[in-house]
């Protein structure tokens, strides 16, 4: 019932007793008429009411529905006796108001003093824990609920389903969906996220199909199924893809906008973008949630000039609808991947100007995108200028020196954010400080030092920066330490098989590289791939194995998955050439086996004939062809230069070299020169 203000007041005035008490503050609640409670509330202290444990609970309950939890628990603490009433008010009243902590702390409190939950706070509290991220707490509750009888109440089996899954234990919630004896869509749709969230696609489509065989007992929802395309999305399989997507249409979810959302990022996923597209143009009523979502897409998908044609067409075909964080942050990545430093700076603006800086994905995007286009200097005056940072700042500034070649401000990055921050480094870090220590070739104390950080974070063992250290090491020397870590990792990949023969081979150390080939050819569960045996023919051509490259090479060409490239060809011809063998590396150059043979095959031709006195004649055919294919590098001229000097036994071709000479001055070209740098002690 409506009671008006004035009416209020003339009956906390005339009729202030402690039995019409609570119905003046239920109606102040109601009316959400905070200044006439706290009058009333006044008037109670001043008659000596406030000892009724009815009527506290009410002064309670006013300033909670009121939003002043502060007064609500200073009411709370007055009392003198506190019932079930009290505790349920003032724990409800945080809990519903996010005060998630507080309210667990009150409710284990409560307890201690006999307090009886109802099922509404249970349903919160368990909320409130995974929340918190309190699973020791969580399962307590779930005892506490066992012994109360309350764990065949349909709610609170839901919400204990849902802290299950937030905590990624599929095990207790699998267990407790088979005890269910009743189960509702929410019930379903519970357990398929679960296993979603734990990367366990398969078996959410089981479960899914599963409860779509049950008919119409189980009615489905647009958040249902919002959850269960999310699910097939997760699984990356085409195939399925498409049958879920004819499960949408059959139950007419196709004019839900989230609905038809998810089925754009779903097919994004598979890598089908077409699909996705379609999806796009079949969706009626767009958001912009839309629109974020096909952009992420085709950036996703590395379609980046369909990537701008869709935001024009947003920006002009929805003037209505203005762009989000999420849509310039698509823009910067956009513009990172086109290494266009004017958009970074453009969206950099955009970002100022409608106050957007303080989001982190869109700062540390934008930090990634000025490295990637080189403007390193950019990215440490925006770095320096960010109020917040967190872990992918700090990774995302240590990746950008590194991808600069400024490995030693990369290290120094790093050191700071040990220093400066409660950050502690993880993968992405470890693998960028890695890489920069790599780039320092002659550097061993960085090298131990970033093995040593990993060592220390527990994260030595892992694959990816196992493989990194092995590569690393043996890009410095240390061939016999990548060894140990090579042989210390408990699982092997391709990548770091390839890395190790790639260390030996780069050292000198041929023959081992073969027979580590080899060994994984016949042991190990991978299979090499082209890179391992660009590594492997280039170790042979090194140490002039003819025989072995010959061997490898053979192997490549039986096998069709290993098809040679350019590269490979470019080996082959360095090896035959190193051994002398001119004529047999000018053949491989020649064959038709590649229609158009790489400059890097005619420097190793040339470069050899230097110490073989090939005929000028050839020579010169091979230095023309060679500067015909880099006519703007200076190493090309030089090697040409100096084997046509040593052509003819000897000979002096001093026309040709001139001719060299002037082509150089007329391209602007300018010998780089090389140096050598050894660290003593």
């Amino acid at each position: 019932m409506k009671i008006s203000w004035h009416h209020m007041r003339r009956v906390a005035e005339f009729v202030l007793d402690q039995d019409s008490i609570p119905s003046l503050f239920k109606a102040c609640a109601s009316l959400r008429n905070l200044r006439q409670g706290i009058s009333i509330h006044a008037s109670v202290v001043k008659k000596g009411y406030e000892s009724y444990t009815s009527i506290s609970n009410s002064i309670v309950s006013l300033y909670v529905k009121c939003n002043m939890l502060g007064s609500a628990l200073g009411a709370f603490k007055c009392l003198t006796i506190k019932d079930s009433v009290s505790w349920n008010t003032v724990i409800h009243g945080l809990l519903d108001n996010g005060v998630s902590n507080v309210g667990l702390r009150y409710f284990v409190e409560g307890r201690c003093f006999g307090f009886q939950p109802n099922v509404s706070i249970f349903v919160l509290v368990l909320q409130a824990c995974w929340k918190q991220e309190a699973y020791h707490q969580g399962m307590c509750i779930h005892g506490l609920i066992l012994r109360g009888g309350y764990i065949n109440n349909l709610p609170i089996q839901n919400s204990l389903l849902c802290m299950y899954a937030r905590f990624h234990d599929v095990k207790y919630a699998e267990k407790l969906f088979e005890e269910m004896c009743e189960k509702d869509v929410i019930s379903w749709s519970l357990l398929v996220s679960a296993y979603a969230q734990s990367g366990q696609a398969v078996s959410a489509m089981r479960l899914f199909k599963e409860m779509v065989s049950l008919g119409d007992s189980c009615i489905l929802d647009g958040v249902m199924m919002v959850g269960v395309v999310q699910t097939y999305g997760l699984a990356a399989d085409l195939r399925q893809a498409r049958s879920i997507h004819c499960h949408v249409i059959r139950r007419g979810f196709m004019a839900d906008v989230f609905v038809g959302n998810t089925l754009i990022d779903m097919y994004s996923k598979c890598t089908d973008i077409d699909s996705a597209h379609l999806s796009f143009d079949e969706i009626l009523k767009k958001n912009v949630v839309t629109w974020n979502t096909m952009l992420t897409g085709l950036i996703n998908n590395q379609q980046y000039s369909r990537a701008l044609h869709l935001y024009t067409s947003m920006t002009s075909t929805t003037a209505d609808m203005a762009v989000d964080e999420v849509t310039l942050v698509n823009l910067l990545r956009l513009s990172r991947s086109m290494e266009h430093l004017m958009w970074c700076r453009s969206i950099h603006s955009i970002l100022i100007r409608k106050s957007i800086m303080s989001n982190l994905m869109a700062s540390n995007t934008l930090l990634d995108g000025y490295a990637k286009c080189g403007r390193m200097d950019l990215s440490s005056k925006l770095f320096e200028r960010m109020d917040e940072k967190n872990l992918v700042s700090w990774t995302t500034m240590v990746a950008g020196y590194t991808h600069c070649n400024m490995s030693r401000d990369a290290v120094t990055t790093f050191t700071h954010m040990l220093v400066s921050s409660q950050e502690r480094p993880n993968t992405a870090t470890i693998l960028s400080l890695v890489e920069a220590c790599s780039m320092s070739t002659t550097c061993l104390n960085q090298a131990k030092t970033a093995h040593n950080v990993a060592l220390r974070n527990e994260l030595s063992n892992d694959l990816e920066i196992g493989t990194a250290l092995v590569d690393m090491y043996g890009k410095i020397g240390e061939v016999s330490t990548s060894r140990k870590i090579f042989d210390a990792l408990t699982e092997k990949n391709v990548v770091s098989w390839t890395a190790m023969i790639g260390a030996y081979g780069t050292n000198g150390y041929a023959k081992e590289a073969v027979t580590l080939f080899h060994e994984m050819k016949s042991t190990a569960n991978v299979k090499p791939n082209r890179v391992t045996m660009l590594s492997v023919l280039t170790a042979c051509s090194h140490g002039r194995l003819v025989e072995d490259g010959l061997s490898c090479f053979r192997y490549m060409l039986e096998k069709q998955s290993l098809h040679p490239c350019e590269e490979h060809y470019s080996c082959m011809v360095d090896l035959l050439a190193r051994a002398g063998d001119l004529e047999s590396a000018m053949e491989v150059i020649q064959s038709t086996l590649i229609n158009n043979c790489g400059a890097s095959a005619w420097g190793a031709w040339l470069s050899a004939s230097r110490r073989n006195y090939a005929c000028d004649e050839m020579v010169e055919q091979v230095a023309s062809q060679l500067i015909n294919l880099e006519p703007l590098s200076s190493s090309s001229y030089v090697l040409a230069r100096n084997a046509l000097a040593l052509a003819n036994n000897g000979g002096v071709c001093k026309e040709e070299q001139n001719k060299l000479r002037l082509a150089m001055k007329e391209s602007g070209v300018k010998t780089v020169h090389g140096y050598s740098l050894v660290h003593v002690e």
